[in-house]
Parts: structure tokens; C-alpha cells; sequence
């Protein structure tokens, strides 16, 4: 991350957060594109945590 936050919030809280924001996104893409289109959204996301792992394991508290 670049800097301080305007809001700091607790890790598991931004994870949330974040699964919330991705979990809207993928329900759109369902409603305008189809399952094909959030399928292929989803299995991004879930890739680009699995490539992060160490963030969201800091951001857990547990690294």
C-alpha cells in the first residue's frame, strides 16, 4: 500500500469488505453478462488472492 489511509480499518474488515465490493461485481456480471463472463471474473479474483496470499495473511493478522 502507498501510504497511511484515510480510514484505517482492522484487516479482516477490509477483506470483507472487499469480498463484498467483488461478490457485487460478480452478481452484475451474472444479471448483464451471463455465468460465462462472472465465471471467468471469479476464478481472476480468486487467482490474483491465491498470488497474494502473504497480504491476506498479514491483513488476517496470522503473517
Amino acid at each position: 500500500d502507498p501510504g497511511p489511509a484515510v480510514v484505517a480499518i482492522p484487516g479482516p474488515a477490509r477483506l470483507a469488505l472487499e469480498a463484498a465490493l467483488f461478490a457485487a461485481a460478480t452478481a452484475a456480471l451474472v444479471q448483464l453478462r451471463g455465468m460465462p463472463a462472472a465465471g471467468v471474473f471469479l476464478a481472476l479474483v480468486l487467482f490474483d488472492y491465491a498470488l497474494s496470499l502473504g497480504r491476506v495473511m498479514r491483513l488476517l493478522g496470522n503473517g
